[in-house]
Parts: structure tokens; sequence; C-alpha cells
């Protein structure tokens, strides 16, 4: 007698539907648990590398124009957060050095976390016969005469130069310090840059 072949598809059942998509669940929350820390490490990776270029972009530009003024051409001061560069224009063909119109200022502005370069116009000063320095107080109030400012430098916590002389005197060698702050999982976290400022001392 003749029987029909029995069909051996058959859809799936509920029980297995359930599995799949709990199974299916699982993968994706195993997968988010791996994602997302794996982006948060990528993004503060990307955000330090971003920070510390900046710092030290700033730090290696301001370091080349003291480096290329000298020793009575930078004005800074412990306690003022600021360094004053005369640049030298040009050297003429007896040796003697022709110093700028203006003055190059780095300031770091502690409230903002940042450090800005501008030029100085009222650094020329005709009655003075070689490069210009700055006191104290000018380093203080040198924004209120800013010309082209710009900011160099973010997520700056301090900013100083240090030196084994005392007062006024300085010694070599003189060290540029950079101290930045980045988030880390645990919070804020600090790191520095720190560059050696070779000055000559004839005028």
């Amino acid at each position: 007698m003749y029987q029909p072949a029995i069909n051996q598809k058959r859809g799936m059942t509920l029980v297995e539907l359930l599995v799949g998509f709990t199974l299916a669940v699982l993968l994706l929350g195993l997968a988010y648990q791996f994602l997302v820390p794996a982006l948060k490490i990528s993004s503060r990776t990307t955000l330090r590398a971003e920070s510390q270029q900046g710092g030290t972009l700033a730090l290696r530009q301001m370091v080349g124009e003291m480096e290329r003024s000298n020793l009575f051409g930078i004005s800074f001061s412990p306690g003022v957060p600021a360094v004053a560069v005369h640049p030298v224009e040009e050297v003429t063909p007896t040796g003697e050095r022709v110093y700028a119109d203006h003055l190059i200022v780095y300031k770091f502005d502690k409230a903002s976390g940042v450090i800005k370069r501008f030029r100085w116009r009222n650094g020329s000063d005709p009655s003075v016969d070689g490069p210009r320095k700055l006191t104290p107080t000018e380093l203080t109030q040198a924004e209120n005469y800013a010309v082209d400012g710009r900011v160099v430098a973010r997520n700056v916590e301090d900013f100083e130069f240090t030196h084994s002389g005392s007062g006024t005197l300085v010694q070599m060698p003189l060290l540029a310090r950079i101290k930045m702050r980045e988030q880390a999982e645990s919070g804020m976290r600090s790191f520095e840059l720190i560059r050696t400022v070779s000055l000559r001392n004839q005028l």
C-alpha cells in the first residue's frame, strides 16, 4: 500500500526561539562589556596623545625662541607664570645683534588651564641699547598689551622655570616645565614635560 513521504521540515518551536534569542542577548552583552571599555581606553589614549602633543609643541616652540635670543633677552620671575623673550631679528656683519621691536610672551592662565603666546608691542625701548628685560610687574601685566594672542597649550596645571641660581642671578641649567592634566579611569592624573634651555651669555 502506498504511503506518502513524510516532510521532515518543520518550523522552530517557541522553546528554540527563546533559546536562540537568549543566546543572542548574551553574546551582545559580552560584546558590549568588551567593546565599551576598549572604546573608553582608546578615547583616553587619544586625548592624552593630543594633550601631550600640544604641550610638547608649545614647549619646543618656546624653548626654540628663547635659545634664539640670549640670557639678557629673557625675562621671567619666581611666582609669575610667564616668560618674555626679546627676539634677535638679525646679526650684522660685525657680529652685532639687532633686536625686534616687540617681545614674545608666554603666559599661563591658571583659571582656564591654558598657555597663551602673544607679542608685547611695548617691548621696544629705543633708549635701551640691547635686549629689553621686563620687571615682574610688567610680566604680570603683559597681557594688557597683547597683540596676536593665541592659545598654544591646553589642560595645563602648572608652568614654571627653575634654575640653581638665586634671585635675578640665573645659573645654568635653566629648565622649562609644563605640568599637564588628563582624565584617567580613576580620575584626573598629572604628567610633566621638561626641557633644558641653553642660553648664550653674550649680548
